[in-house]
């Protein structure tokens, strides 16, 4: 059994922040419900503005706090973004990033990439690019509570 802690994750993501970061997204998409955590620890590290699924297909006006400014303030709309990061904890058959996929508008296909932190698979072609190989059986500590091991 493969198993990955929040710990894990930050660490697994701050190892490939150099990759990400010279891609120059300036937004960061998290995937309901597993892809949030990921993508907002991405956009704190990178400075960069954060959103959900749902707010990026309604155009939501993005939002930072009192405290800290991202570096793209410009950026006041998800839709407006030039470069899209669309982030999901893992991937394994890839019917979950297909299905998320087809909710957002076509022209905005084109601004977007897309990423998991774990994949089940040393090679694929339904997501641009992951972090790292990670094969089943797997699981995460933000969901192992719904998790089937636990069932057996």
């Amino acid at each position: 059994m493969n198993y990955k802690s929040y710990c894990h994750l930050s660490q697994d993501i701050k190892e490939h922040l150099p990759k990400i970061q010279s891609l120059n997204f300036d937004l960061i998409v998290g995937l309901p419900r597993s892809g949030l955590t990921p993508a907002n620890m991405l956009a704190l590290y990178l400075n960069i503005h954060c959103t959900d699924l749902i707010s990026l297909i309604n155009n939501s006006e993005l939002k930072t706090g009192s405290t800290r400014k991202s570096k793209n303030q410009y950026l006041k709309y998800p839709q407006n973004a030039q470069k899209i990061l669309l982030v999901d904890d893992s991937i394994a058959k890839g019917d979950s990033i297909k299905a998320d996929m087809a909710l957002i508008p076509t022209y905005l296909h084109s601004k977007i990439t897309t990423c998991a932190i774990y994949s089940s698979l040393k090679q694929r072609n339904d997501v641009d690019f992951f972090l790292e190989y990670l094969p089943s059986p797997r699981v995460f500590e933000w969901n192992i509570f719904h998790h089937p091991i636990l069932t057996t």
